[in-house]
């Protein structure tokens, strides 16, 4: 894997490629970790706890908070995910489940404005801020004696 440096100005040109997505699966990691899916889902190969291969339905993107976040509507904190129970986080989480990003604000922290007028909030931690990956596949293929790149969801 290649890793290279990039500026905040592309960070947010690159942030804007899922507004007005739809958060099509919410599912809650280690911690108080969040995944968003968005976008169409399809099935990708995953693992088990105990190693064994699974299905994961998978967005188009996903988008995560390494676990410092927190959910406010109205000015008002609904949820700190970093002092909320397992429970609290599940039960919450599911609720994401068909809204849009409707606007998405970058500076010392990640703000999501949601379809239902809450405001998703990633802040920086210690060990870590957020992660967005496109889960859109570049592929070589061959037809007809002539190669193609191709970007397909697999």
């Amino acid at each position: 894997m290649q890793k290279e440096p990039i500026t905040v100005r592309k960070v947010k040109k690159d942030l804007q490629q899922i507004a007005d997505k739809r958060i099509s699966r919410a599912w809650k990691g280690y911690g108080s970790a969040l995944f968003l899916e968005l976008g169409e889902l399809h099935n990708e190969l995953a693992w088990e706890k105990e190693g064994k291969p699974a299905i994961a339905p998978t967005g188009e993107w996903t988008l995560s908070s390494e676990g410092s976040w927190k959910l406010t509507k109205n000015n008002k904190e609904v949820l700190d995910a970093e002092n909320a129970s397992k429970e609290e986080i599940i039960a919450l989480i599911k609720k994401f489940e068909g809204l849009h990003i409707k606007s998405i604000v970058i500076t010392n922290k990640l703000e999501l404005l949601l379809s239902d007028n809450s405001l998703l909030e990633f802040n920086k931690a210690d060990y870590g801020f957020f992660t967005l990956v496109s889960n859109v596949k570049t592929f070589i293929s061959y037809e007809q004696n002539t190669p193609y790149i191709q970007s397909a969801v697999l």
